[in-house]
């Protein structure tokens, strides 16, 4: 008789398909969460938690950067201060929105995410564009400076 190894399962957050974390076109967030925020401001450029970015995922005609991060985080904080200015830059080109994990664990849950912190791109409910983990402000400035280049017909 030969022995079996057994099968290991990943560590998968429960709830999460995995096969979310490619890019491409998924049902992030339902459609019927997104009208839980219909006084939302879709033109303004800054917004917060995951009310905020269900009603961007779905009604946005702009790019929506999503940064999630954890207050106590050492690593959340340099990369907020980093991403901040970039956003900044991009007003009128982008929407963004900060998502604090701990506060908001079931649009983490949806996301598909595993770590922190974390940057989702999104348009017309798409993903085009997540990394996780510290980056420098230059390869920020050039991740987004081609995506802008690449998704141009937005504007």
């Amino acid at each position: 008789m030969v022995a079996t190894k057994p099968q290991i399962k990943k560590n998968v957050i429960k709830g999460t398909d995995p096969e979310k974390l490619k890019l491409g076109r998924y049902e992030l967030f339902s459609a019927d969460e997104s009208k839980m925020n219909l006084d939302l401001d879709l033109n303004a450029f800054k917004f917060e938690g995951g009310r905020d970015l269900r009603r961007l995922y779905h009604d946005s005609d702009r790019i929506v950067v999503a940064e999630y991060y954890m207050a106590k985080c050492p690593t959340c904080k340099i990369m907020r201060e980093l991403m901040h200015p970039l956003m900044k830059k991009l007003r009128g080109s982008v929407q963004f929105v900060e998502v604090e994990i701990l506060e908001d664990q079931d649009v983490i849950r949806q996301a598909g995410l595993f770590s922190v912190p974390a940057v989702q791109v999104f348009k017309e409910g798409q993903i085009i564009d997540h990394f996780s983990g510290l980056q420098t402000a230059t390869k920020l400035r050039q991740r987004f400076s081609a995506l802008l280049q690449q998704h141009q017909d937005i504007y």
